[in-house]
């Protein structure tokens, strides 16, 4: 085992040595990785973007790094967004200019980079998208043989940029969970490792680099008092959550951005769970939302985000489709940002923060874009409302 980290179960604090377990031997919760050696050990390279900066890695060799030059998005001001929801600054953090257009590049730099560097080369993954064309392009760049399965529903630019980079597809008719299942049973029957980003701790360790940018890009004196996520699975949630963690424990900063999360209406679990509500048939049997890359009713780390929100005394709201709609439309009009609509969700969710007096008007929020519109443009004709 690498001897600069291990692999943490954070319910039952076991250490587990395999370093393709993905899931707690004893209570079969995710795994988090736990670094062993200082930072001043981290792995250095000469690379722009995520590896350029000091965050601790789980990569020994540099010359196993799998890179697009993803990371180093820019973060603008957005004051006419901001003007309107009566606040002094909102920020915007471009997370559609990575390579394949979402921040899902920061995890599937790290995870394919590993895969490489235990010399597997074929993998399984599950995605509604953004994930599977993420890890479909990095595996393409490693020469690792890629099968992505992913709902029928998936939107067809997300279909076709994940086959273009030779990836293998699969399609399932059946819904997000049921997708899930016929991944690891496709894996386990082949014999093949199955790459889930929902599961993997070396994925987070990928999306913790969005903290490290936001803190080297806004001097402190200026970091945002709230920043706000379109929540699924939660991959940048908890990625953003541990960077800024390792950042405070290294006396980088002193206080953590209040880390709110935002999912549709139509499929809140997170939500429901936080506000110890039952989850609502409809999140269960009929998850039809525009926001298709959230849709998820059975994250595995959903309790690493509800402890989280808790923690860290953030929130978690739900938007309506015509909210994700009209908010996508507006900001496509009035700021020149034109973002898929699950992006679109946690904007939407600023104006619900806002009215329940949990952002005043004195404070910096930040909100990712975290896909490009380009993406998933099933919703635009809806939206269009002149």
């Amino acid at each position: 085992m690498n001897t600069r980290y291990s692999l943490h179960c954070r319910i039952c604090d076991t250490f587990t040595k395999s370093k393709t377990q993905q899931i707690c031997v004893k209570c079969s919760s995710p795994l988090q990785i736990q670094y062993t050696e200082q930072r001043k050990d981290s792995i250095k390279t000469s690379q722009r973007g995520i590896w350029a900066t000091d965050a601790p890695m789980p990569i020994t060799n540099p010359g196993n790094i799998v890179t697009l030059g993803e990371g180093n998005t820019p973060i603008i001001s957005l004051d006419k967004f901001a003007a309107k929801m009566g606040l002094s600054k909102v920020y915007g953090k471009l997370e559609s200019q990575n390579p394949t257009s979402s921040f899902k590049d920061r995890g599937a730099t790290v995870l394919v980079s590993f895969i490489k560097e235990l010399g597997i080369n074929e993998i399984v993954e599950d995605s509604s998208g953004n994930a599977g064309a993420a890890l479909a392009a990095y595996a393409a760049r490693a020469r690792i043989r890629t099968h992505i399965f992913a709902p029928s529903s998936t939107p067809q630019q997300k279909i076709q940029q994940i086959k273009i980079f030779g990836a293998i597809i699969h399609l399932d008719t059946n819904d997000r969970e049921a997708t899930t299942i016929a991944a690891q049973g496709f894996a386990q029957k082949n014999g093949l490792f199955y790459a889930s980003h929902n599961l993997s701790p070396f994925y987070l360790e990928g999306t913790k680099s969005f903290a490290y940018e936001i803190v080297q890009q806004i001097p402190e004196m200026d970091l945002p008092h709230h920043i706000i996520f379109p929540v699924g699975n939660g991959s940048l949630f908890l990625g953003a959550w541990k960077g800024f963690r390792e950042l405070q424990i290294e006396g980088k900063i002193k206080e953590i951005p209040y880390l709110h999360c935002v999912q549709a209406e139509l499929v809140s679990p997170i939500v429901s769970t936080f506000e110890n509500r039952n989850v609502p048939k409809h999140d269960i049997h009929k998850p039809k939302t525009v926001a298709s890359g959230i849709a998820i009713n059975k994250a595995p780390r959903a309790q690493e985000v509800v402890d989280v929100l808790t923690n860290n005394q953030g929130s978690a709201v739900s938007v309506t489709e015509q909210e994700i709609m009209g908010t996508q439309n507006e900001l496509a009009k009035n700021e020149g940002l034109f973002m898929e609509p699950t992006s679109a969700v946690a904007f939407a969710g600023l104006k619900n923060l806002v009215q329940r007096n949990l952002i005043g008007a004195n404070e910096r929020v930040l909100i990712p874009v975290t896909g490009s519109g380009l993406k998933d443009t099933s919703a635009i004709a809806t939206s269009d409302r002149g």
